[in-house]
């Protein structure tokens, strides 16, 4: 979440007119720090991401996409109207984020990407993402958000964590299940594990991680476990016994 703060003085009296009894001094950002597990959706396979804004200026948001590492240019509420649908189908693949949207504009970027065949999810707390929630394969509701927004969805997610949708959008594969790596330790970490992989680990000490994989190192797994709060743990490969995928 961003908050901008006003650095306001003033020297006015209390007869002075109103305009004159400020100044602008300067402008603070204050942004949450990212965690390990914010990253990992835009590196899991298969899985494309828009960020579309409704408040914030096209700077700041452009900031956010940046650092979750979400590929795509960023553009304007009022330039995404502008296109036809044919020239925003033509340009999707190159737009990342979206900034101060409407609630018809998210609703039409869902209905954009359906058109091209592909499975939408969209997430929201607001009643101003009530509509795309609903035209929305899949309404995801953030449990802290509105009434209006958790009825509206077909689920909600009641810890507002990038790992636990993660593990949502897994689970909506029709396919995916728990899947048995390795029951002796003998599996090559950097080739049979990505990054975004939803693990499941048992060491030779008995104890089980289960988790986001967040980082591959030479002789590490680093795990966002799926616990609340979010933590991340580094499990060492040659500890581990038995490793179960979760696809």
């Amino acid at each position: 979440m961003n908050r901008i703060l006003r650095i306001l003085t003033s020297e006015a009296q209390a007869e002075d007119s109103p305009e004159e009894l400020v100044n602008l001094n300067g402008q603070i950002l204050l942004a949450d720090e990212l965690s390990p597990a914010d990253t990992v959706l835009m590196q899991h396979q298969g899985i494309a991401a828009f960020i579309t804004e409704f408040g914030g200026p096209l700077s700041h948001t452009a900031i956010i996409g940046r650092e979750l590492g979400i590929p795509g240019r960023a553009i304007s509420g009022a330039e995404f109207r502008a296109m036809s649908d044919e020239e925003a189908l033509s340009q999707l693949d190159g737009i990342g984020i979206i900034a101060r949207v409407t609630p018809e504009d998210k609703v039409r970027l869902v209905q954009l990407l359906q058109r091209e065949g592909r499975i939408v999810a969209m997430t929201g707390d607001g009643v101003n993402d009530a509509p795309a929630l609903v035209q929305a394969d899949l309404g995801i509701a953030i449990g802290t958000g509105t009434d209006v927004a958790i009825e509206s969805s077909d689920l909600t997610l009641i810890r507002g964590d990038v790992a636990g949708l993660l593990i949502v959008l897994a689970g909506c594969g029709a396919t995916a299940s728990w899947q048995t790596l390795a029951t002796d330790g003998d599996f090559d970490h950097e080739q049979d594990v990505r990054v975004g992989d939803h693990l499941r680990l048992v060491t030779t000490d008995n104890e089980t991680y289960e988790g986001l994989v967040v980082e591959i190192g030479e002789s590490t797994l680093t795990l966002a476990e799926t616990k609340k709060p979010v933590t991340v743990v580094a499990v060492l490969v040659d500890t581990i016994v038995r490793v179960e995928i979760y696809r």
